[in-house]
């Protein structure tokens, strides 16, 4: 079996492509024909495995995901639980607070008697969602999200209402 060559040149590139292809499964043996096909066969059904860095990410992605649930229900619970007018009242505090009322919310900190009584775990949820509030402000305004003072400077806002909470 063999190509033979006729003279027309009017072949296209499929054509041709084609015709190298017939004569490759034309010529090949019958054990590598079943072991291509399977082969084929088995591509359409392999399910795609992720890498070792998808793996990683989606792991991450879905740590996030349970650890914002968990906030969520965490400060919902606190909305509801006995110092929920505290909460209320440290929220407006926050969604009022513009670049520049940084002191006016240490202040409201360093006054609200029920973050002195709260639990050392309802103080650090507060801290958490003040320092939230604190990044989103700063990046709609314009800033990196941390600004921490260098020693000798001024402590930040944050970093005061850490010490208020945290009694450093």
């Amino acid at each position: 079996m063999g190509l033979r060559w006729d003279g027309d040149d009017s072949m296209d590139g499929a054509a041709q492509h084609d015709l190298f292809v017939s004569l490759g499964k034309d010529q090949m043996v019958a054990s590598a024909k079943r072991k291509l096909a399977r082969q084929e066969a088995r591509q359409g059904e392999a399910p795609m495995v992720p890498t070792a860095t998808e793996k990683k990410l989606r792991d991450q992605q879905l740590q996030m995901r349970r650890y914002n649930r968990w906030r969520r229900a965490a400060i919902r619970t606190q909305l509801e639980g006995p110092h929920r007018d505290g909460w209320r009242a440290m929220a407006r505090e926050l969604r009022s607070m513009t670049i520049d009322t940084g002191p006016a919310l240490v202040e409201h900190v360093r006054h609200a008697q029920w973050l002195r009584a709260a639990s050392v775990d309802e103080r650090y949820l507060a801290l958490s969602v003040i320092s939230s509030a604190i990044v989103r402000l700063r990046i709609r305004n314009g800033y990196s999200e941390f600004s921490d003072s260098l020693p000798g400077e001024e402590l930040t806002a944050y970093e005061l209402i850490r010490a208020i909470l945290l009694d450093k």
